[in-house]
């Protein structure tokens, strides 16, 4: 029940503190933050899952990496705010834990094979991956781009950035706006008829760009 989400997770983020320290994650646990990030709460999504797993909330932040899970070492486990693989008949992405993320698709494949949430704010980011494909691919195979996940409010630059290249990186671009929470997405797009193809990603990330 959509009213009743918040007070679930106030309700379960006091059992995960003394004297109980219930912090076992259990799919309650999942269903509960996907049901507060569609309703839009996203800081209590967020507090939630930091208080479950404080160890992967900090991943890759020590080194300015923002996006979690970012080396593929583990599956997946409190998503979006670990990759949310979404499953459809022609595409799907899996993370087995051994360093990189596999994203399989078809000919005629369109859609997001991997996403996270992230807050951000304004500024310039810069880019990092490395990639290999079991064949010949086109530039706009895999993308990646930013969107605002707050309902009603202005978007990043949905500018699609092509992940086909093996070793490299690019720009991305949060402008001013009231947004504070957004999707990163990573997308399949097969021309029909084309044969399927297997992609391996290694080594992500997403930084703050300095500016001097």
């Amino acid at each position: 029940r959509p009213n009743s989400l918040v007070n679930a997770a106030r309700l379960r983020l006091a059992v995960a503190g003394r004297p109980w320290r219930q912090t076992a994650i259990k799919p309650t646990d999942q269903y509960l933050l996907s049901g507060l990030v569609r309703i839009g709460e996203f800081d209590v999504a967020h507090e939630l899952a930091s208080s479950l797993n404080p160890s992967r909330a900090k991943s890759g932040r020590d080194s300015g990496n923002l996006l979690r899970n970012a080396d593929f070492a583990t599956v997946p486990i409190l998503p979006p705010f670990d990759w949310q693989l979404p499953t459809l008949g022609n595409l799907g992405a899996s993370i087995d834990g051994s360093g990189g993320m596999l994203v399989s698709a078809i000919g005629g494949a369109r859609g997001v094979a991997a996403r996270q949430l992230l807050r951000l704010a304004p500024g310039e980011y810069s880019l990092a991956w490395k990639s290999s494909a079991s064949g010949e691919i086109n530039p706009n195979a895999l993308t990646a781009w930013l969107e605002c996940a707050e309902r009603g409010e202005s978007s990043a630059d949905e500018s699609r950035i092509s992940l086909s290249l093996r070793a490299s990186q690019a720009r991305m671009r949060v402008p001013v706006s009231t947004c504070r929470w957004y999707w990163f997405s990573i997308a399949v797009a097969i021309p029909d008829g084309n044969p399927g193809i297997d992609f391996n990603l290694r080594k992500l990330s997403l930084t703050e760009t300095v500016e001097r």
